[in-house]
């Protein structure tokens, strides 16, 4: 078989979203099997006052973006969580190669994975047409190439528990017939139906009590289960040196068997058996079994399959000289995955192959009586340790997957050939000029995460530049949600992006380049001023914004200190009572403690100042040219009312209805309603005066955008970012027709045609209310967005 280069990697595993944290996890001998989290029982819709055998876990399997697969709402619906992360992972996969699924859309690129269990489609109360298609085990690799528009070889494969792996084999195959110049495989587990502690008494030996796998080791008593998956993308290695991918590890050959006549029972295994695919995938490698530094065994910690796959690994192996081979099983860490089993140890495999470390394999303490590993000529690692081999021979592994059904697979996986250097391929680190780059998103959160992913990912591998603008701008989509960077070096960039995540995060969004360079920035230091507390949810002083003299000039000189870390130059301090010291200490005209000693000798902080004379003060800046930014306003202070007026007014006049409608049409062609005597006179929501930006500043309040203040609706108005502390901090509203498919859970609104649609209703518009006719007419409400006249 010709050489296969693994070029992009995406992975979800228990307590590991990504490659980095599952390389950590395997370093620190990190154990995933835990207890049902509330959050996990709560989305499945099962009884939480059930004892539920312990499970390696994912806690969010009920979220979903159905809108950025271009999937409609109901498809989402009845749509098998298994489905939904194979997509994620599919379009993860060819970001982490630097091919964005724009450029392989139309070409003929292979999809091959696992074929899971069905178990979500007993969970839709009325089964149709699309709800079979979203959840045949089959339909998995159709509708990842559906979705991504892949037009190569798509088939799913069920051989049992190394599926995953005999998919990644196939693939290889379809990449070395021409059949398809990239391809997709791998596999996904998903649990939707939980079973309780007590259902693991009727498979003995087969599912531990605890859930803890213990491969090779006396007290084996079964395996536990787990979930994740991941989705690899292929090519051929001479294809991916031509075009300068990143390959991660080079496979070199596999082979897949069955035990056949060798046992009497079909779920028995077979050391002979086993022995024969391993040297048979070898042999087709251009290598021999002894050649291999490392195996990632089955070990599926049951007595009589621990005993038989040491047997067959001496068998194959032979009097081969040397040290004793070391192995180890994923299962010890995140439990059997099911279908997904053989590519989480091909995952596995491929970071030891990469970084040359040797993962420990947990719970091992004593081999079994009669079944020492040295006596079959390998050694189960126990503790993190490196990997070297002897004159600078690539590192290659094993990695050994078998089958219920008597199905046994084994792939040959090589270390990567070092890459060009820089220097050879025409890339530099420094430049004359520097380059421009962008980094792009569907929503501000997102975009944020992805800044901070690239920035961690630039500071550990330190990329040449030219190489990170290249993949950034032509390996990944783009989207909505954008922020544009320079940089001459790496280091710089790096930097960069971590500012842009920083000011992205605190409401800039896209525009975060540019607001430092924003004439008119006010600061105002105010009694009112908040700032962060860390430790809270709510900014400290929001509830109660007094306090010390001193307190308030800690917070009003922190504010600037913030602001200059933004790189964000205030052009004028307009101050009243503490705040004028707090002037002085930013201008340099007096010190902290000269501050301290006159505010103390003032005893006190003052009265709150005169709202009028502020207002008066504050207008000759609202008509200046270039609208003035005003930054750190209290929420309730008289700074905070000098700068916003009512977004609307109500009429004291009495009405004969409370809520009766006038006939006079607002701006935008809605009715005003008259209020009740009585009403306070206090606008619903704030509006800005006067136009004004907002700015990152943590926890202080911020007059937002032009137009009005940010609505508490889901926290935050998209492209703008979540709400500083002080703005807008109303209980927040979900909006009208939420979704969030959850595996189990029938609540369900009156209208909802399928299962577990989560309809998350504000109020009803006044309109939309049943109100009552005359005798005998049915008064219907009206449909949304008709008026009645």
């Amino acid at each position: 078989m010709n050489d296969v280069a693994i070029i992009g990697v995406a992975v979800r595993f228990p307590d590991a979203p990504s490659l980095d944290a599952f390389r950590d996890n395997l370093r620190r001998g990190h154990d995933s099997v835990r207890p049902l989290s509330p959050e996990r029982i709560r989305t499945s819709g099962i009884d939480p006052h059930r004892d539920y055998a312990e499970l390696a876990h994912l806690d969010r399997v009920d979220t979903f973006d159905h809108r950025f697969f271009g999937l409609s709402r109901r498809e989402a619906e009845v749509l098998d969580p298994q489905h939904r992360l194979a997509l994620q992972l599919a379009w993860h996969a060819m970001e982490d190669a630097g091919h964005s699924p724009a450029s392989l859309r139309a070409t003929p690129t292979a999809v091959v994975l696992s074929a899971p269990r069905a178990d979500y489609f007993r969970l839709v109360p009325r089964p149709d047409t699309l709800s079979l298609l979203g959840n045949l085990p089959a339909g998995l690799p159709g509708r990842v190439s559906q979705v991504l528009g892949l037009t190569g070889p798509s088939y799913a494969m069920d051989t049992g528990c190394n599926g995953s792996l005999v998919a990644v084999l196939h693939a290889c195959r379809e990449l070395a017939d021409g059949e398809a110049e990239y391809a997709l495989a791998g596999g996904v587990s998903l649990k939707v139906l939980h079973e309780p502690r007590d259902a693991h008494a009727h498979f003995p030996e087969i599912l531990s009590p605890d859930a803890r796998c213990r491969a090779f080791d006396a007290s084996a008593d079964g395996t536990g289960d787990g979930e994740g998956g991941a989705v690899l993308l292929l090519t051929t290695l001479e294809r991916a040196l031509r075009d300068g991918d990143h390959v991660y590890a080079v496979v070199k050959g596999g082979a897949v068997a069955h035990n056949g006549p060798r046992t009497g029972a079909m779920g028995t295994p077979s050391p002979a058996a086993q022995a024969e695919v391993i040297r048979r995938a070898w042999h087709r490698a251009g290598l021999e079994p002894g050649d291999a530094g490392y195996l990632e065994a089955h070990g599926s910690g049951t007595r009589l399959g621990d005993a038989v796959e040491l047997r067959g690994i001496a068998l194959a192996r032979g009097q081969a000289p040397g040290a004793p081979l070391p192995i180890g099983s994923v299962k010890t860490n995140i439990g059997h995955l099911d279908h997904a089993a053989g590519i989480a140890g091909l995952v596995k495999a491929l970071l030891s192959v990469r970084h040359g470390e040797l993962y420990p394999s947990l719970h091992y303490t004593a081999p079994p009586e009669g079944q020492d590993p040295a006596e079959h000529g390998v050694e189960v690692v126990t503790r993190a340790r490196a990997w070297t081999e002897p004159d600078g021979r690539p590192r290659r592994a094993g990695v050994s997957s078998f089958s219920l059904v008597g199905s046994n697979a084994h792939l040959v996986i090589e270390q990567a050939p070092p890459p060009r250097p820089a220097e050879e391929r025409g890339a530099r680190t420094h430049l004359d000029a520097p380059l421009a780059v962008g980094v792009s998103a569907r929503n501000p959160r997102t975009l944020a995460e992805t800044c901070e992913r690239l920035a961690a990912a630039l500071d550990t591998t330190r990329p040449p530049l030219a190489d990170t603008v290249l993949t950034l701008t032509t390996g990944r989509d783009h989207h909505d949600h954008r922020v544009g960077l320079v940089a001459r070096t790496t280091e710089e960039l790096a930097g960069a992006l971590a500012l842009a995540a920083l000011r992205t995060r605190q409401g800039q969004g896209a525009g975060a380049a540019a607001a430092p360079a924003r004439d008119g920035v006010h600061l105002l230091l105010s009694r009112d001023i908040t700032v962060a507390d860390p430790a809270q949810d709510v900014p400290e002083g929001e509830r109660a914004p007094g306090g010390t003299a001193a307190r308030v000039l800690d917070r009003q000189l922190d504010a600037h200190r913030r602001l200059s870390g933004y790189g964000i130059t205030v052009t004028s301090l307009l101050s009243s009572g503490v705040g004028r010291w707090a002037a002085r200490v930013i201008d340099g005209e007096a010190t902290r403690e000269e501050a301290d000693a006159a505010l103390a000798a003032a005893d006190g902080i003052g009265p709150a100042p005169d709202g009028d004379r502020l207002r008066a003060a504050l207008d000759p800046l609202f008509t200046a040219e270039r609208a003035p930014v005003f930054v750190a306003l209290g929420e309730d202070g008289e700074l905070a009312r000098a700068c916003h007026r009512p977004a609307r007014r109500a009429s004291r006049r009495r009405t004969r209805h409370r809520g009766q409608r006038s006939r006079r049409r607002g701006p935008r062609g809605r009715r005003a309603v008259r209020a009740r005597r009585g009403h306070r006179l206090a606008p619903a929501r704030g509006r800005p005066a006067h136009p004004a930006a907002r700015l990152p500043v943590p926890g202080g309040a911020l007059l937002g955008p032009a137009g009005g203040r940010v609505p508490a609706l889901g926290g935050a108005v998209a492209g703008r970012g979540p709400p500083a502390g002080g703005v807008a901090r109303a209980p927040a509203r979900p909006r009208a027709g939420t979704v969030r498919p959850v595996p189990g859970h029938v609540r369900r609104s009156s209208r909802a045609r399928g299962p577990f649609r989560l309809r998350l209703r504000p109020r009803a518009r006044r309109r939309d209310r049943r109100r009552p006719g005359p005798p005998g007419l049915d008064r219907r409400p009206a449909r949304r967005g008709s008026r009645r006249r």
